[in-house]
């Protein structure tokens, strides 16, 4: 009885600090989080070594012939609503930033 009772404190220990840990960790994307408006100021017809400097490593990359797509997730949030938002795109073209997609 001592060793179930073990195995549910352990386990309810476990359950409770990821769930602390998934709470710090977006509390700490919002803040890190930039307005769309400068997201988009620092990196716009910046060179890709450019927007690394400003904004960080993309999430995620994706190639269409001879355009980029860098994808950060969770790295701006709306000016209205202050939620995060899920995707910031940069769309790169002849190695100059040409857009920004939310």
């Amino acid at each position: 009885m001592k060793k179930l009772f073990l195995i549910i404190f352990v386990g309810f220990a476990v359950y409770i600090a990821a769930g602390v840990s998934d709470e710090m960790d977006r509390q700490e994307k919002e803040r890190n989080a930039m307005l769309r408006d400068t997201f988009k100021y620092s990196v716009l017809r910046k060179t890709t070594d450019q927007v690394i400097l400003a904004v960080g490593k993309p999430s995620t990359t994706q190639q269409a012939g001879g355009t980029e797509y860098w994808n950060y997730h969770y790295a701006t949030k709306d000016p209205i609503t202050g939620k995060l938002d899920h995707n910031a795109q940069v769309v790169i073209e002849n190695g100059y930033v040409r857009d920004v997609n939310f």
